[in-house]
């Protein structure tokens, strides 16, 4: 029988995760630049979501985001997600995003060439954004400037 406090750190781990996807899902160019806004929570049946999916013609990026260490039963998800959504006329590629990845983790996808990457949270994806007033673009707060025009001014 689960306790108060273990049902609390549940909580906490899940609007952990939740909170990283509200930020890519508002913000998707910290995650997939030149994708647009991607679907969320997409139900693929039998428990298996989807937590960001972005699309073009052609092309399908899957995103999926763990609070923590990234294993291999993680990639294997991705993997059955991806192999679910594989259509002949469209590429299927994925991001695992988390704090550190596992060797083994590492190792299954230095075997995907590319189709698969893993991002870091905090490093590869920022965990706090500022809005540059001028451009508009969100960045990584530890940065004096944007990024992509220089500005300081932020919103």
């Amino acid at each position: 029988m689960a306790t108060c406090s273990d049902t609390l750190a549940i909580i906490r781990r899940s609007r952990r995760e939740q909170r990283i996807e509200d930020l890519l899902a508002f913000y998707p160019e910290l995650v997939a630049p030149g994708w647009g806004r991607p679907r969320r929570q997409i139900n693929l049946g039998h428990g298996n979501r989807i937590d960001l999916l972005f699309a073009r013609p052609g092309r399908q990026l899957v995103v999926e985001i763990k609070r923590g260490r990234v294993d291999l039963a993680h990639c294997l998800q991705l993997e059955r997600y991806m192999k679910k959504l594989a259509r002949p006329s469209a590429i299927c590629s994925g991001i695992l995003a988390g704090r550190a990845i596992h060797a083994d983790a590492a190792h299954w996808i230095r075997h995907k060439r590319g189709r698969v990457v893993f991002k870091q949270l905090g490093r590869d994806i920022p965990e706090r954004v500022v809005v540059c007033c001028a451009c508009r673009k969100a960045y990584d707060a530890r940065f004096p400037v944007c990024p992509v025009d220089g500005e300081a001014d932020r919103l």
